[in-house]
């Protein structure tokens, strides 16, 4: 693995939640049942990435289709849906209309 070797290049981001505005965090992701995150506030966008999986970054809005369904408080996810529902560990980044 390259992971913390010298000389090698890495990528740091640090992201602040705002409440009402935005929201930053990890969930376990799961193989059954329907996965929801409550925000506090409706989303216009989310990104997930996983960290267990090399799967692609999933970039979903509230005019899209992406597995995720947005509701008043946050999003929700059908069970093992690859990308951002399966078991493993998932990061996301969310965000309100401004």
């Amino acid at each position: 693995s390259n992971r913390n070797n010298l000389g090698t290049p890495a990528r740091a981001w640090a992201m602040k939640s705002v409440a009402g505005y935005s929201k930053f965090g990890a969930y376990e992701g799961r193989t059954w049942g329907t996965k929801t995150l409550n925000l506090g506030f409706e989303p216009a966008c989310v990104i997930i990435k996983s960290f267990s999986y090399n799967y692609p970054w999933t970039i979903a809005t509230a005019s899209g289709d992406e597995g995720i369904t947005f509701t008043s408080t946050g999003f929700s996810m059908p069970a093992n849906q690859v990308n951002i529902n399966r078991n493993g560990a998932y990061w996301y980044m969310a965000w309100a209309n401004g």
